[in-house]
């Protein structure tokens, strides 16, 4: 109920079998351009269809928010997260729509923060990079104060955002 419809590649493979994957997006896109279809990143739904944040989703959304934000830089694994009896999938639907709506966004591949905590975090790096040619995880521990475990997901999160990049060491980067 809370997905904004079914990914793309779940149609095709449900109700569009046959086709090839470029005529398929062919479709797609000529429905789009026609207003019988709306694409929200990787699903697609009427162009009617609204995302119903009704009490569920005031539940299950703001127990993940509490929680990302109360960790700070120390993040929480999504998949430790107690929801309190929610299904996975609608919690998995709320994450989601939180990360179309760019409330949060995905360190790694089970952690997720505030967006406003790395884009801080974008920023005092490209200061310090702009004193220093380079930073080490030890340097992001230190500046958030966290934990090593923490910080190496901060500084791979800024690589693959392009602002920092390795050097030859594992354990540094300089700017993009």
């Amino acid at each position: 109920p809370y997905r904004y419809g079914m990914k793309k590649a779940e149609v095709q493979m449900t109700y569009f079998q046959k086709i090839k994957p470029n005529v398929f997006d062919k479709i797609v896109e000529m429905l789009i351009e026609e207003g019988c279809l709306k694409r929200v990143d990787e699903f697609l739904c009427s162009p009617q269809f609204q995302v119903k944040k009704d009490a569920l989703y005031e539940k299950v959304s703001g127990i993940l928010l509490d929680t990302v934000s109360n960790a700070k830089y120390d993040f929480v694994r999504y998949s430790e997260i107690d929801f309190k009896g929610t299904a996975k999938e609608t919690a998995d639907d709320i994450l989601n729509i939180l990360l179309e709506e760019q409330k949060i966004v995905k360190v790694t591949e089970d952690m997720y923060t505030l967006t406003e905590y790395m884009e801080r975090a974008k920023e005092l790096i490209q200061e310090h990079l702009k004193e220093d040619p380079v930073i080490t995880i030890a340097q992001v521990r230190d500046m958030f104060d966290t934990s090593r475990k923490s910080a190496k997901p901060i500084i791979e999160y800024m690589d693959s955002i392009k602002v920092t990049k390795k050097t030859g060491a594992e354990s540094e980067r300089v700017a993009y």
